[in-house]
């Protein structure tokens, strides 16, 4: 079974090499997450901004 923890660098590397690699490297994830969080993270906010009446004292409760 192969594993996978992206917070987690690889016992053998410092964490700058962790999360800036070699040219053509991947770092472990690293990247997608960033691009992730932008996409969502974005997405949400400008949601809650219009929304602000629902939203201003907190995470609404479900419906």
């Amino acid at each position: 079974m192969v594993q996978s923890n992206f917070d987690q660098g690889n016992p053998n590397e410092t964490t700058l090499e962790h999360l800036d690699p070699a040219p053509g490297q991947t770092a472990g994830g690293f990247k997608e997450t960033v691009d992730n969080i932008a996409k969502v993270g974005g997405e949400m906010t400008d949601y809650i901004v219009t929304h602000w009446n629902t939203w201003q004292n907190g995470v609404p409760p479900l419906k």
